[in-house]
């Protein structure tokens, strides 16, 4: 299954049970294309480039999983 439709699948399922919260921001090509950004700055840079990956990904999972948090009540 091609990742963008697992992902999708994966959100859907958080929306279903409440986890995420429906919206814009629930779109699995959203979500993954900074990763895949990040993938191709790397290829390109070829380690000549400090692109911070650490705090790169912490920054985005921050972003994503708080987007998408569902409100607690």
């Amino acid at each position: 299954m091609p990742i963008l439709v697992t992902g999708q699948a994966l959100i859907d399922e958080g929306v279903r049970q409440g986890e995420f919260r429906d919206g814009p921001a629930a779109v699995a090509r959203v979500i993954l294309a900074p990763a895949l950004a990040l993938i191709v700055e790397t290829l390109i840079h070829d380690g000549r480039l400090d692109l911070e990956t650490p705090r790169y990904i912490e920054a985005h999972l921050d972003l994503v999983l708080h987007g998408l948090a569902a409100a607690r009540t």
